[in-house]
């Protein structure tokens, strides 16, 4: 008898969250690093006030977002097993959700308009409707290729996608569409993810279980997790909204345009985790102990990486913005720097609500989000209220800071896991690199007391980055041990997969 060939090893989960961590973050550079260029052209193009008009309406369509679908994606997702019986039902809920939604957006458009006394607004809105419900293929669609974890594909679509939109947000710019231009290359995204997730998954879901059914068994979840987007919504555009109604349109451009730079480095991280996360945590529904271990790890080692990004970017961020706009949008910086600071904090958020999705504990999820949301808002009313810009900045930048700490605190509690052991995870590695950057910039601002010179800047950060470098290797061994395992494992299976596909033939 001939031996039976050798089985070939299952990744390890952690192999199989940092290949797709890898494969979404990848796709996001890609689709940032073309955001970035984007607003390189767009920020001499166009004006402010093009800005602010495009920040009004989508937090007023993001509010809208947030319920499309009647939160059926997120709980295929989670049902993965099922989606063969529950996705044709489920495409029919969200359809009838979207078209309704559209509708809404368009009646509600002209009173929007008078209340931000913004002329123009309507025709963004009505773009964006055509979008939200043109979008519902690809949803749906998604659902699967999350479920089956093929993040690869995920990673390779959504970078087509996210260049496509930005390139023709480009030339619309430069054809003379103004505000428009932000909006208008959603309904061509639309189009091509429906038709490439469609082709990546090789057919249509058929059959299933009748409408009714599949309404009656997500309904009570459905709500949650409807409620809880909407107060995702309320976070991610709550501080615009307030902003727009409180100050002058030329105060919210350069909020947004500032905001927005920070969050190229946040969605960077936020876009995978809390999709790759939520499906590995589902993957563990049963272990919860391991879930746990998993939570614990996965924020010592995001807290080691991206505390020391922040920092580095508050760092050059003065001279960058400078340099790169000839100081259209120095006002912008200080904005950018705020929410940078913070930002290793914030982005242990979606962590904690991918574990609390998979635990199904869709209530808690959405009322620690809505509390956010609603803090936030009062953090920018009350920025707005104490001064210009650079108040809104101060309160917003705290209020994030102190909120997702105290989020952290509460699914760490939910989740039966010691507030002190996810602290000794996070804290050490984020004071260590504030330490660094304090130092790094003291020691230049003595050097070379030119502010905002590029030479000082580049010379601080790598003074910055040679510091956290020693520190990883002396006082952080634990997490420079851990993160250094995860990136050796990913990059041997990558080998090992690599071989055997030479030997293949």
């Amino acid at each position: 008898m001939m031996p039976a060939p050798e089985a070939k090893a299952a990744p390890s989960l952690a192999s199989t969250v940092a290949g797709g961590m890898l494969w979404v973050a990848g796709s996001t550079l890609i689709g940032k690093s073309a955001s970035f260029l984007a607003q390189l052209v767009l920020g001499w193009v166009l004006g402010p006030e093009d800005f602010a008009l495009y920040a009004i309406a989508i937090s007023v369509a993001t509010m809208l977002f947030a319920v499309r679908n009647g939160g059926v994606r997120e709980l295929l997702i989670q049902r993965g097993r099922d989606y063969d019986a529950l996705a044709p039902g489920c495409f029919r809920i969200a359809m009838v959700f979207n078209i309704g939604l559209a509708g809404l957006l368009l009646a509600s458009a002209p009173l929007l308009a008078s209340i931000y006394q913004a002329p123009k607004l309507p025709q963004l809105l009505w773009v964006i409707a055509a979008y939200i419900a043109l979008y519902t293929p690809a949803s749906i669609l998604q659902a699967k290729l999350y479920t089956d974890m093929r993040f690869n594909t995920i990673g390779k679509l959504n970078s087509v996608s996210m260049v496509l939109r930005q390139l023709s947000a480009v030339l619309l710019a430069l054809g003379g569409l103004g505000a428009l231009s932000f909006v208008l290359p959603l309904v061509l995204v639309a189009v091509f993810e429906s038709l490439a997730f469609l082709f990546a998954l090789g057919r249509w879901p058929r059959g299933g279980q009748a409408t009714g059914a599949v309404y009656r068994m997500l309904s009570k979840d459905s709500r949650w997790v409807m409620f809880g987007a909407l107060a995702t919504a309320l976070v991610m555009q709550g501080d615009y909204m307030t902003v727009g109604y409180l100050c002058d349109k030329t105060t919210l451009g350069f909020y947004f345009f500032g905001f927005q730079l920070s969050m190229a480095l946040e969605s960077l991280f936020v876009t995978g985790l809390q999709t790759v996360m939520f499906s590995a945590f589902a993957s563990l529904a049963d272990q919860p102990q391991r879930q746990s271990a998993a939570f614990l790890k996965a924020s010592g080692i995001l807290s080691y990486i991206v505390a020391p990004l922040c920092l580095g970017l508050v760092l050059v961020a003065g001279p960058l913005v400078h340099t790169l706009w000839h100081g259209k949008w120095d006002a912008a910086t200080i904005v950018f720097q705020l929410i940078l600071v913070g930002m290793f904090m914030r982005i242990q958020v979606p962590l904690g609500v991918a574990l609390m999705e998979s635990r199904g504990k869709w209530r808690l999820r959405s009322l620690l989000v809505l509390c956010d949301g609603l803090g936030l808002v009062a953090a920018a009313a009350l920025g707005a209220k104490a001064g210009g810009l650079t108040s809104i900045a101060v309160y917003v930048g705290g209020y994030r800071l102190i909120s997702s700490l105290l989020q952290c605190m509460v699914v760490s509690r939910s989740a039966e896991i010691p507030a002190a052991a996810l602290l000794r995870r996070i804290i050490p590695p984020a004071a260590t690199a504030l330490a660094c950057a304090a130092l790094a910039y003291s020691l230049w601002s003595a050097l070379c007391p030119i502010s905002g010179d590029i030479a000082r800047a580049a010379l601080t950060l790598g003074s910055f980055t040679g510091l956290y470098a020693l520190a990883s290797l002396t006082l952080m061994r634990s997490q420079t041990a851990e993160a250094s395992a995860l990136i050796l494992e990913r990059f041997r299976r990558t080998g090992g997969g690599a071989k055997q596909a030479g030997n293949g033939g």
